[in-house]
């Protein structure tokens, strides 16, 4: 998980972050980069980075038992979920 203060944002804070972690990644072999971006600014952020997305949690429409999940009013304008990947391949790893 990772939150960038407003403080910085705007800086490359959280693109930093992503490429590092992408860098231990793949230093451990891995071959996939997935997240869970809850926001539109993560959202638009891993877009930048080349990461597709996989699926979609529509805030608005999630029910559990019936019930509805999320507040609307409290979502910050964010519509929905989304669970973003991207491969790890060689040709990417400095961006």
């Amino acid at each position: 998980m990772m939150t960038v203060s407003e403080e910085y944002s705007g800086q490359g804070v959280g693109r930093r972050l992503v490429q590092e972690s992408e860098r231990q990644g793949r230093r451990l072999g891995c071959q996939l980069a997935t997240a869970q971006a809850t926001a539109v600014p993560s959202q638009r952020l891993l877009y930048r980075l080349a990461y597709e997305s996989l699926y979609t949690m529509d805030y608005a429409t999630f029910e559990i038992a019936g019930d509805r999940v999320f507040d609307m009013d409290k979502m910050l304008g964010t519509p929905s979920a989304k669970v973003m990947a991207r491969l790890m391949s060689e040709d990417l790893q400095e961006q």
